[in-house]
């Protein structure tokens, strides 16, 4: 088959969710952080700490769907693209069905634990956290559906908003009531903005799926979904695994500065977790379309350039700018500046590598990702184990963790060109053009932070001062793209710019 491009009103569609929803998702992003600022500050570094590990809770008890939310998002568009209309309406109630039965059995499960535990005079906080651990997990597994569901159907117009809203109202509801409450009031507040999400897209979608199983179907995709869901809690592990050791072998106060540290860097993720969950729905249909791998070459090399090339801008806000509001309000976590400014270097290669992921599971490439991430896996563990050891405390956990992701960013390239049928020439070309920017970056930040003192002495004085350090990166950065221009990513990025004004397709 011929390998022709994308058409371009699909690209630009592409390119405008891609916007939309990054741009939607960086408003939940900055409410959380700043929610989070406000809520670290009343909670205390421990507290914080346990409200971190309440999110572990959550982030691991996700995979409970055994990878039957993944197999649907990858092969429902699939079966749409194949026009199999019958397949495509009984997976969507099949997942449903059997992730809602098995949301009902956890929460009450759990419900009857912290009964238990409030029973024998368990600590409060401990109690509190099973309680609405139960909660959360019903309420999760509707979420979870109904993002799927919106970005099945590429409604990432509804998603977007739903998103804001969601973002909002957790963070102001968690200000106010950690306030009020402290830390239960923190979980009161992550239970109302789920209501708040589900009540939102249901009013608006007014229909969910009929409680029906197919176990034909559901076998078919657990067969997909499993491999997924091993693969991605390898991921989970693999993004966890400094916070684990941190928690073992140090405290619990020490995993709150770090938690500090992780909000600050996941804003680093939030572009390609968007262009991520935009284009494998489009990706899949194409490839049921074409039948043809590299009919799907666009959807990997291009967002990748795009996204090296533009989030050292937002590298640069985070490095120069993150101090301010812990110097000036979180002075208890004075020690997670030093953290940030290392790990976002990290999260940069974990972040770029997220194009080449998605195409790999597009081309069902999940069993054997799996024996990619495991030694990658093990490497972070060894090397935050080794660096605790060695005394080098938070920052080493940080090294170890950016110094494992650079391994990751190059492994999985490598592996995905190789699955391309690109020669091993492509490599190296396509390894040095995404680095240039990130090592151009670094060498701008030493240069800055070196030569550019400015003296300041109230926090007017420091925001002018950090204000001007990301005036001069700005300009000495955006030098780049006399080369990079020319790109085709970059050419349709200009041809392609304009957003639709999306609240009207809601």
């Amino acid at each position: 088959m011929t390998n022709k491009p994308p058409q371009p009103n699909m690209e630009k569609e592409i390119l405008n969710k891609s916007l939309v929803y990054s741009f939607s998702n960086y408003i939940r992003m900055f409410v959380k952080l700043l929610g989070g600022f406000f809520i670290a500050k009343f909670l205390g570094p421990a507290l914080y700490g346990l409200r971190n590990a309440f999110d572990l809770s959550l982030n691991y008890e996700a995979f409970s769907d055994l990878g039957t939310f993944s197999a649907l998002n990858r092969q429902a568009p699939y079966y749409r693209g194949a026009k199999d209309s019958t397949k495509f309406s009984t997976a969507l109630s099949t997942v449903f069905s059997i992730n809602i039965i098995y949301a009902i059995i956890a929460a009450v499960l759990l419900l009857l634990t912290s009964w238990y535990l409030r029973r024998n005079d368990f600590d409060q906080k401990y109690v509190d956290f099973i309680f609405f651990l139960s909660l959360m997990v019903f309420t999760g597994k509707f979420i979870a559906f109904l993002q799927i569901k919106l970005k099945i159907d590429k409604n990432f117009y509804l998603l977007s908003k739903v998103e804001v809203l969601y973002g909002v109202s957790a963070s102001g509801l968690g200000v106010i009531l950690a306030y009020l409450f402290g830390f239960r009031g923190v979980l009161i507040s992550l239970f109302s903005a789920n209501l708040i999400y589900i009540t939102y897209i249901i009013f608006k979608e007014r229909k969910i799926p009929a409680i029906r199983i197919s176990f034909p179907m559901y076998w078919h995709l657990l067969k997909i979904g499993f491999p997924m869901m091993v693969l991605f809690g390898l991921f989970m592990l693999l993004s966890s695994a400094d916070r684990i050791l941190i928690l073992a072998m140090i405290s619990k106060e020490a995993l709150g500065y770090f938690g500090i540290a992780m909000v600050a860097a996941a804003v680093i993720t939030t572009i390609p977790q968007a262009v991520h969950n935009v284009t494998l729905a489009p990706a899949m249909e194409k490839l049921g379309q074409t039948g043809d791998k590299k009919s799907i070459k666009h959807f990997f090399i291009e967002p990748m350039v795009l996204m090296a090339y533009t989030l050292p801008f937002l590298l640069a806000c985070l490095h120069f700018a993150i101090h301010l509001p812990i110097v000036y309000f979180l002075t208890k976590y004075m020690q997670s500046i030093e953290i940030i400014k290392i790990l976002i270097l990290g999260y940069f290669f974990y972040s770029v590598a997220s194009p080449a992921l998605s195409m790999s599971l597009a081309m069902n490439k999940q069993l054997k990702l799996m024996f990619l991430v495991v030694p990658v896996v093990g490497l972070n563990f060894l090397l935050n184990y080794l660096f605790i050891k060695s005394g080098w405390g938070l920052k080493g956990v940080a090294m170890g963790t950016s110094i494992t992701y650079f391994c990751y960013f190059c492994a999985i390239i490598l592996f995905t060109l190789s699955n391309l049928d690109e020669t091993l020439r492509a490599y190296p070309r396509t390894l040095v053009i995404i680095i240039i920017p990130i090592f151009y970056t670094v060498f701008l930040f030493w240069i800055i932070d070196t030569h550019l003192q400015i003296n300041h002495n109230t926090i007017w004085s420091d925001i002018f001062a950090t204000s001007v350090k990301i005036g001069l990166f700005i300009l000495s950065y955006s030098l780049v793209f006399l080369k990079i221009k020319n790109h085709p990513a970059f050419q349709k990025l200009f041809k392609n710019l304009f957003i639709l004004k999306y609240f009207k397709r809601v």
